[in-house]
């Protein structure tokens, strides 16, 4: 061999050298890079779980008051249905009785249950069914 061809294959060796020495920082790069990667995508899933958690859990808080509101207006209706019904036979019972009764209570059947409203329904169960009853 003579001299250029030592300098050519002195070249040929420290660029192999140094393309091997790049290769090798650039595979420990994409690895550290990959595993960096990995790991933010790891964090992000977790977040996303804890944020898809929270918001199932707000969800079913959201439909549990919706619910219960719905249930209590269900038994409001019933309560006022049967308020209503109550007022009905109340008036009924009120237009049936005899007029001297009918004067102790205010003289007229609306007038009367004008003053049934402004009582508690325990009066207004006494006063309709005890009441009522004992005079008969």
């Amino acid at each position: 061999m003579n001299g250029i061809e030592q300098i050519l294959d002195t070249i040929r060796n420290d660029t192999d050298a140094r393309i091997a020495e790049i290769f090798q920082k650039a595979n420990e790069e994409a690895v550290a890079i990959s595993i960096e990667g990995e790991a933010a995508l790891r964090k992000q899933r977790e977040e996303a779980d804890a944020l898809a958690v929270k918001r199932a859990a707000s969800r079913k808080e959201r439909l549990e008051s919706l619910a219960n509101l719905d249930a209590r207006q269900i038994v409001l209706q019933a309560k006022q249905k049967s308020v209503d019904a109550a007022y009905a036979i109340a008036l009924d019972r009120l237009k049936a009785l005899p007029p001297e009764q009918l004067r102790a209570l205010g003289g007229s059947p609306e007038t009367a249950i004008r003053l049934v409203r402004e009582r508690t329904l325990t009066d207004v169960a006494r006063l309709l069914f005890g009441e009522l009853e004992e005079t008969k």
